[in-house]
C-alpha cells in the first residue's frame, strides 16, 4: 500500500501526518502481509523516515536521477535518497512521463539508478484514453515493460509494478477491478516472459482514483497485489482503513 503525496504537504505537515499515522498502527496492527509506504516529497523524506522507522511503515521517493554525486543542479539520486531514509522509488508515473517528458529509456534508467542504489523501485505503466479507445492498451503495457525489462541485465525480485491507466488518475473514475485484474496479469505473464519464474513474485499495484469506497473491490481481484494511492491517501484515517481492507482480503487469498 503506497501513498503517493505528490506536491502537497510542508515538512511540518507531513510529521504531522505520520505521527498520527504511527499512532494508528500503533493502536491497532496492521495485518501481517500488509506493506504499508508513504511518499512524501523529497524536503520530508528524512524526517518522515525517522518517525516510522519504529512501527515497520517504509518510505518512497517519487522519483529519483541517475548517477550518484556531481555537478547536475536541482537533481536527487537514488544514493542521497537512500542515506535520507528512502527504500522505495517510484518511477514513470505518467506525471513525470508526461509533464517532465520522461522517455521509456529515460525510465529504465532510473530504474536501474533505483536497483543500484538499494531502492525498491515501483514502476508505473499505464495507457492514455485515447490509446484505449484505439486498442492499444497492451501494446502501450508491453512496450514500457520491455523498455524496462530488457535493459536490466537480471531479474529484479523486488521489483514493484503498478498499473495506472492515465485516464483513471485524478479523474474519479476508476478502472473496472475485472479489467485491473486482465492488466495486472498481463503484466505478470511480461514479467515472466523476460525473467522465467519471476512473474510469481513480482507485486503488482492498481493505481487511478483509488478511494475508500472502491478499494475493497479493487483488492479482491487475485492479480493485484495492493496500490498506489493519490489524493485519497492524504487523509491519514482514510489511508489505513484502505491499507487495513487490503490486508483482509490477502488474508483471504
Amino acid at each position: 500500500m503506497v501513498a503517493n503525496w505528490k506536491m502537497h504537504k510542508t515538512v511540518a505537515q507531513s510529521t504531522a501526518y505520520v505521527r498520527e499515522l504511527c499512532r494508528l498502527v500503533e493502536q491497532e496492527p496492521l495485518p501481517e502481509r500488509v506493506e504499508m509506504v508513504v511518499a512524501p516529497t523529497y524536503l520530508a523524506i528524512a524526517p518522515v523516515a525517522a518517525r516510522v522507522r519504529v512501527v515497520g511503515v517504509g518510505v518512497a521517493a517519487q522519483s529519483l536521477d541517475p548517477g550518484r554525486e556531481g555537478a547536475l543542479t536541482g537533481a536527487v539520486s537514488g544514493y542521497l535518497l537512500f542515506a535520507a531514509g528512502a527504500r522505495y522509488a517510484i518511477v514513470g508515473h505518467s506525471e513525470r512521463r508526461q509533464q517532465f517528458q520522461e522517455t521509456d529509456l529515460m525510465v529504465a534508467e532510473r530504474v536501474g539508478a533505483a536497483l543500484d542504489a538499494g531502492l525498491t523501485p515501483i514502476l508505473c505503466v499505464g495507457e492514455s484514453a485515447l490509446n484505449r479507445e484505439r486498442g492499444e492498451t497492451e501494446a502501450v503495457l508491453h512496450r514500457e515493460l520491455d523498455a524496462v525489462l530488457g535493459d536490466l541485465p537480471r531479474p529484479a525480485p523486488h521489483l514493484v509494478v503498478a498499473y495506472e491507466p492515465i485516464w483513471a488518475i485524478g479523474t474519479g473514475v476508476a478502472a473496472d477491478p475485472a479489467e485491473a485484474n486482465r492488466m495486472a496479469a498481463l503484466i505478470r505473464r511480461r514479467v515472466d516472459e523476460a525473467w522465467p519464474g519471476a512473474g510469481e513474485s513480482v507485486r503488482i499495484l492498481y493505481g487511478g482514483s483509488v478511494t475508500v469506497a472502491n478499494a475493497a473491490a479493487v483488492f479482491s481481484e487475485s492479480e493485484v497485489d495492493g496500490a498506489l494511492i493519490g489524493s485519497a491517501s492524504l487523509q491519514v484515517q482514510d489511508f489505513v482503513t484502505m491499507a487495513r481492507a487490503g490486508g483482509i482480503h490477502q488474508e483471504e487469498r
